[in-house]
């Protein structure tokens, strides 16, 4: 984006061929040297904005094979396969290993699994990648997809960089203090630097001193079986009171307290308005200034108190609408300035100006002609809004308007 001529320069990385799925593009990370990596239906890329130049490292990402599935091309990018640990190093991970990044070779050294190395990499379907405040590099595998005959889920330890080896920690139905599940995918780092690993039934966390894990079970549950995902624990998030934030697969979210070890099940009950919105498989949780946590749902979103466990509904009146309409919300963005924006399907965007959370707040709806994804605030202070279809939207504060930038 040029801001003295207020416009943008079309970058392409395939520019011989402009309708290459090289150019379309779910994911863009930065890491330490400045270098921007775009995940793309193609494949793997790298930008360098000083010299301008793009690299093609689609010989690196599982985009390689004709016999790919279209949906695999959506998820080999997800945000937790991407990590840059204390020394700089990229790691990536997909479905044919582990890929670690050497600046001196401009190319990348593949982990990946062997059936007569017990040392080697448990499998080559990557999760989730992390590193903890010692160093270690813990990488979760999923052994589905491309993972070889033969490999077993394992949570794995990286104690060699240099040569490559790994240690394995696996779920035993006969040992209570081994990993919680057969099949695990998030990983996370709490604010106490512990290490927590969720997966199916339940989570993990990690006992340094003994080379253990706690386990904890899901609870027993209300809600009548609907996915052949049921009970897998798939997101994780810390709110700024060191509590966690679990997103079980079409089934709400869990809360657990790691002081006072409470879990909580928030789930969709039809006829009790003070939990959560319907999940229709949604993922999207917020926490706002006020400490306040927002979940989406189907054709409902609903919040909590800043200090309290309910939920409550926040319904199409309380938004000023007359009618129920559908209030499924496609994208929440809570700025520094105390103002909540409310991406919505049908009802395009809506703002709370000074919102606060234990107060009846007035909302403003801006525009219904499309269909807010999510939202940036550039280091100017220039809000950024990306729509489905629309295009790109820059956002005037002041007068509500928007100035759209689409690809003609």
């Amino acid at each position: 984006f040029d801001r003295i001529h207020n416009s943008f320069e079309m970058l392409l990385p395939n520019l011989g061929e402009p309708d290459s799925d090289d150019n379309t593009i779910y994911s863009i990370r930065q890491d330490s040297r400045g270098i921007y990596w775009l995940f793309t239906a193609g494949g793997l890329f790298s930008y360098d904005d000083n010299e301008n130049l793009f690299k093609d490292y689609k010989r690196d990402s599982i985009i390689t094979d004709e016999n790919i599935l279209p949906g695999d091309a959506f998820f080999w990018w997800n945000e937790m396969r991407f990590f840059e640990d204390h020394a700089g190093t990229v790691w990536i991970g997909t479905d044919r290993g582990l890929k670690k990044y050497d600046p001196g070779s401009d190319q990348f050294i593949t982990y990946c699994h062997d059936p007569d190395d017990h040392e080697s990499i448990s499998g080559d379907y990557i999760g989730c990648i992390r590193e903890d405040k010692n160093g270690n590099l813990w990488i979760s595998e999923t052994s589905t997809g491309g993972s070889p005959e033969g490999a077993v889920v394992a949570l794995n330890n990286m104690t060699d960089r240099e040569n490559g080896t790994f240690k394995r920690y696996y779920h035993d139905k006969n040992d209570a203090k081994s990993l919680v599940s057969d099949w695990i995918w998030g990983l996370h780092i709490d604010r106490r630097d512990n290490l927590w690993i969720v997966g199916r039934n339940g989570f993990s966390r990690y006992n340094y001193e003994t080379d253990d894990f706690e386990n904890y079970r899901l609870p027993v549950y209300a809600v009548p079986r609907q996915y052949f995902l049921d009970n897998y624990i798939t997101r994780i998030m810390e709110d700024s009171k060191g509590n966690l934030w679990m997103h079980i697969y079409a089934k709400g979210y869990l809360s657990f307290n790691p002081s006072g070890e409470e879990i909580i099940h928030y789930y969709w009950e039809p006829d009790n308005p003070n939990y959560l919105a319907p999940d229709n498989l949604s993922k999207k949780v917020l926490e706002d200034r006020s400490g306040s946590i927002w979940a989406t749902g189907s054709a409902r979103i609903t919040r909590s108190e800043p200090f309290s466990k309910p939920f409550y509904s926040v319904t199409p009146e309380i938004l000023g609408f007359h009618s129920e309409g559908d209030l499924t919300v496609t994208s929440l963005y809570n700025d520094n300035h105390g103002t909540l924006w409310l991406g919505t399907y049908e009802r395009g965007l809506i703002k709370s100006h000074d919102f606060k959370p234990d107060e009846s707040n007035e909302y403003n709806h801006l525009n219904s002609g499309f269909i807010p994804y999510c939202f940036f605030r550039d280091n100017s202070g220039q809000l950024w809004m990306g729509t489905i279809v629309n295009g790109l939207g820059k956002v005037n504060e002041q007068t509500n308007a928007v100035k759209w930038y689409t690809s003609d």
